[in-house]
């Protein structure tokens, strides 16, 4: 019985999210996996690591970012730039225990359009508020 509600809620969930976002949604939504620090390659395999999320987060909010004084442009540059540097500073492995809370600390300054973008992925809704009370009751 219990397996049966949790499988009834993570088909409500899925319902909902599947309403909430259509299909040209996807691609961003599977972009924001480029702030899953745990999920970046080592050094050696990181040459277009993160190259096509980018691409779709810009893509998907072309409208969105020059409202917000950001070049799509500018965060492409500032993408491999920042990517250079990251594992220029640090292994991996530090890079892997990012958070961030981190990264807009150490890096705003020198890659606002970046940190600017990291900050809107994170800000996408996860679930709806139907979701929320479903899962309530």
């Amino acid at each position: 019985m219990r397996d049966h509600l949790k499988a009834q809620r993570r088909n409500l969930s899925m319902g909902c999210l599947k309403e909430r976002f259509n299909e040209k949604d996807v691609g961003v939504i599977k972009a924001a996996r480029i702030l899953d620090f745990t999920s970046w390659p080592s050094s050696e395999n990181s040459s277009d690591f993160g190259d096509h999320n980018i691409q779709a987060v810009t893509d998907h909010f072309q409208n969105t970012l020059p409202g917000s004084g950001i070049n799509a442009a500018e965060v492409e540059r500032e993408w491999n730039a920042f990517k250079v540097r990251m594992y220029d500073e640090m292994p991996v492995e530090t890079i892997n225990k990012l958070n961030l809370v981190e990264l807009d600390r150490y890096y705003a300054a020198t890659f606002p359009s970046i940190v600017a973008v990291f900050d809107l992925i994170a800000t996408l809704p996860a679930a709806s508020a139907e979701v929320e009370r479903g899962l309530v009751r």
